[in-house]
């Protein structure tokens, strides 16, 4: 295919999920501004459109980093309890980049039937104009860069 400029592959990251959101910007302010104060590097974001006044909030941070958000997140739960926090590690991010991407349809579905292709399951997936990011796991990591390598930058 050759659109793709290039393919970044990120190891040792942690996704953290909080079900049962409250679907308000006051929220995340708390959340976010928690998570800086404590130094911590948030990369992917994923939030679902509010069902009623509950969003499920996705967001990875390093493995190192992911003992600090479990103590974080004992603090969410005690000020919002209906926030269901979720903290697993071992996974990656591979991320494919392209300023070429705003003009060339179906960049994301190539992605996906490639990973179906291998039975690779993603755990999270962001986007924006020129790129998009998946999370998956870490043991399958090597094999999904190298096959969507091997597919986009013929």
């Amino acid at each position: 295919m050759g659109l793709i400029t290039n393919i970044y592959l990120k190891e040792n990251i942690s996704l953290v999920t909080l079900a049962g959101a409250v679907a308000n910007v006051s929220f995340l302010s708390r959340v976010f501004g928690d998570i800086a104060d404590a130094k911590i590097n948030v990369d992917m974001i994923s939030q679902t459109a509010p069902m009623g006044k509950k969003v499920t909030l996705s967001f990875t941070v390093d493995n190192k980093d992911m003992v600090k958000v479990l103590e974080l997140s004992k603090s969410i739960t005690k000020s919002y309890p209906e926030v269901k926090p979720l903290v697993s590690g071992n996974y990656a991010k591979i991320s494919l980049f392209s300023e070429d991407m705003p003009e060339e349809c179906g960049v994301a579905a190539k992605v996906f039937e490639i990973l179906e292709e291998e039975g690779i399951e993603i755990a999270i997936i962001t986007t924006s104009e020129t790129d998009v990011s998946i999370l998956v796991n870490e043991s399958i990591a090597a094999t999904a860069y190298e096959k969507l390598k091997e597919k986009f930058c013929v």
